[in-house]
C-alpha cells in the first residue's frame, strides 16, 4: 500500500481491522480512543543513514497510559512488516519491533489497555 494514504483510507483500514478482530470486541473498546488520523514522521533507526517514514496515529490511549498512541505505517516494522504499532507521543522513532503487530487488535491488546482475560487460544499474529 502506498505511503500516500489519506485520513479516509486510514479510517477504512481501521474498519477492516474491526471486522476481522477475533479475540476481543475491538470496535467497542477502541472507538472511544479513536482520533482523527494524522501523520507523524518517525525515524527508522536500523538504517545506515537517517530515514523517516510516515506513521498515521489513529488512537490515543492516554486515558490508560499517558502519551501512548496506536499508529499505522505502510512501511511496517520488523522482518514481517507489521503495520500496527504502539507509539509513544514523545518518541521520534518507530520504537521496538515488539511493539508492532500484523493486526490492530494485537496492538490494542499488547498496549496493556485490554485488561480482561483472553481466550486460551490467543496468539499474537
Amino acid at each position: 500500500m502506498s505511503s500516500q494514504l489519506n485520513p479516509d483510507e486510514i479510517k477504512r483500514l481501521v474498519e477492516i481491522e474491526f471486522d476481522t478482530a477475533t479475540y476481543i470486541p475491538l470496535r467497542t473498546v477502541l472507538v472511544p480512543h479513536l482520533i482523527e488520523p494524522f501523520v507523524r514522521m518517525l525515524t527508522w533507526p536500523y538504517s545506515q543513514h537517517q530515514v523517516e517514514y510516515p506513521c498515521w496515529i489513529v488512537a490515543d490511549l492516554g486515558s490508560h497510559f499517558p502519551g501512548m498512541t496506536i499508529g499505522y505505517s505502510a512501511h511496517g516494522h520488523g522482518s514481517h512488516g507489521d503495520p500496527w504499532g504502539i507509539v509513544l507521543n514523545t518518541d521520534a522513532w518507530f520504537g521496538r519491533d515488539d511493539s508492532w503487530f500484523k493486526s490492530l487488535e494485537d496492538a490494542y491488546i499488547n498496549s496493556g489497555a485490554w485488561m480482561q482475560p483472553l481466550p486460551p487460544e490467543y496468539e499474537i499474529r
